[in-house]
């Protein structure tokens, strides 16, 4: 069967991926944009990149990889900047995109992931 994917998860996974890696380089120090980098945020973004490409490719584990990534991240933010708001963003992260994958009918992508 050819999989084929649903305009907005395709939207969604574009739209991730670059900010991603907006947030990845503005956060991280790379070129300066800002004062306090940390090479933390870098890995962090480029792993989330990777799994976002491995959703993009049908692999389920993307998912799953994102989920690990997200509570670890919210954890440690949550530590870093003694705040609230990084967990709650990690589960609604991790909330909008199984709705994403779970919209389009016979599109739909969570079914058609390996």
């Amino acid at each position: 069967m050819e999989k084929k994917r649903h305009g907005c998860l395709t939207a969604y996974l574009i739209l991730a991926i670059v900010t991603v890696a907006v947030i990845g380089v503005s956060y991280s120090g790379i070129g300066n944009l800002t004062s306090h980098g940390s090479p933390v945020y870098a890995v962090d973004s480029l792993l989330k990149i990777a799994f976002l490409i491995a959703i993009w490719r049908w692999r389920k584990w993307g998912f799953w990889a994102i989920v690990v990534l997200d509570i670890i991240g919210g954890a440690y933010q949550a530590f870093a900047i003694d705040s609230f708001i990084p967990p709650v963003a990690a589960v609604l992260d991790i909330l909008i995109m199984y709705g994403v994958l779970h919209i389009g009918g016979e599109r739909q992508g969570w079914r058609q992931l390996e």
